[in-house]
């Protein structure tokens, strides 16, 4: 199952309680998709516990090229 991250915004506890029902009922795996863009929180991360965070391509597009990029999505990698 695939969630976009603003749809996660109108209310985490809501949001958390469905995610939580269908891991468990369902077996599903969660992807916060496109990490990083809009209204991006690392409370997300926290709140919603996915199993898969999908950034956005902008970071991963440019991060050889531009060391904060590439520092930016090291540190998602480290703290999920």
């Amino acid at each position: 199952m695939e969630i976009l991250e603003n749809s996660a915004l109108a209310d985490l506890e809501t949001i958390r309680s469905i995610l939580q029902t269908c891991r468990e009922l369902l077996r599903v795996n969660i992807a916060l998709d496109d990490f990083g863009t809009g209204y991006s929180s690392l409370n997300h991360l926290r709140i919603l516990h996915t199993n898969t965070i999908k950034m956005d391509q902008s970071f991963i597009r440019d991060m050889l090229d531009y060391p904060n990029d590439y520092a930016i999505i090291e540190g998602i990698i480290r703290i999920s």
